[in-house]
């Protein structure tokens, strides 16, 4: 390839903020990358995922702050690849296309009960404790004497935590 490479990334989270910042600075011929995200904010789960008692594990935002401040990058938020735009309209626009996106909604578990009210996937719950605008009306049941977590991962231990956490 010879002249210069524009690049569209459709995902501003950690991987498409990596990938961005791998293109920017060790690319052969000169690039630009855009990066596209469906929310209006970049970083992904890094802002809107990693619980907030986590300060240490987001600081790594001032890593990709440094990134987004390199020449020949663009975050373009609030743009929803399939509705807002196209496949085939950023194969006209750009020379190379590359998609890091995550899981978009939580996984059914396919178990009796799961349709209740009060019951919601760990991707909705920590997006309201994280202020994620797709979540902001979301009004949980924290007047309960007890919860249920199903699952024993980080994600389902932060749930547990934020649960256990005094409100104030």
């Amino acid at each position: 390839m010879s002249g210069h490479v524009k690049v569209v990334v459709v995902g501003a989270g950690p991987s498409g903020t990596y990938v961005a910042g791998e293109l920017l600075s060790r690319s052969p011929v000169p690039c630009t990358v855009d990066v596209l995200d469906r929310d209006l904010t970049p970083w992904g789960l890094v802002r809107s995922g990693v619980a907030p008692d986590h300060p240490k594990i987001k600081s790594v935002t001032r890593v990709f702050d440094r990134i987004a401040g390199r020449e020949g990058f663009a975050f373009w938020g609030g743009v929803k690849v399939g509705s807002d735009v196209t496949h085939d309209d950023l194969t006209r626009h750009f020379d190379v296309v590359v998609y890091a996106t995550g899981a978009e909604v939580d996984r059914r578990l396919g178990v009796p009960g799961e349709e209740l009210p009060g019951v919601m996937g760990a991707g909705t719950f920590v997006g309201w404790y994280n202020g994620r605008v797709a979540e902001a009306g979301l009004v949980p049941a924290l007047d309960g004497e007890r919860a249920v977590v199903v699952g024993n991962g980080n994600v389902a231990m932060d749930c547990a935590r934020m649960l256990l956490a005094p409100r104030g």
